[in-house]
């Protein structure tokens, strides 16, 4: 009889244990695993959103650079033609400035696009300046 109190007992004691832990599963094991699996799946969303930036980003780099390049070319393209211009143009100065003068250029236009002292941009523009204004028909 003793025995089967002990019995009794012991499973009563298990019961309470065993009813105890599926409690203790059921509220603060359960809800926290669900939220772990909610975290997982948001940490595997922001990584496939994350690798998406990560690749448009690098397709950005690389039209970036590849722009970059041919904007180089471009200039340096550019810099060969004016260069190629300014040889042109370096031996008549005055021959332009009189040209611009007569289209009527202002003195400090004439000083700062063909590099004229501004004496020198002074009188183009008064020899010059007006003479396509003044060189219409004549009357008599």
């Amino acid at each position: 009889m003793i025995m089967s109190f002990i019995e009794s007992d012991l499973a009563a004691a298990l019961g309470i244990v065993l009813a105890a832990v599926a409690v203790y599963e059921l509220l603060l094991i359960f809800p926290m695993r669900l939220r772990v699996r909610r975290l997982r799946r948001r940490a595997l969303s922001y990584e496939r959103a994350l690798d998406s930036m990560h690749d448009s980003l690098r397709e950005f780099a690389t039209r970036l650079a590849e722009d970059r390049e041919r904007g180089s070319a471009r200039l340096i393209r550019l810099e060969e033609r004016i260069a190629q211009l300014n040889l042109r143009t370096d031996a008549r100065p005055y021959e332009q400035a009189i040209a611009l003068a007569e289209h009527g250029a202002e003195q400090t236009s004439l000083s700062r696009t063909l590099g004229l002292t501004q004496g020198e941009a002074k009188l183009v523009s008064l020899l010059h300046g007006g003479r396509s204004r003044q060189s219409g028909p004549k009357q008599a």
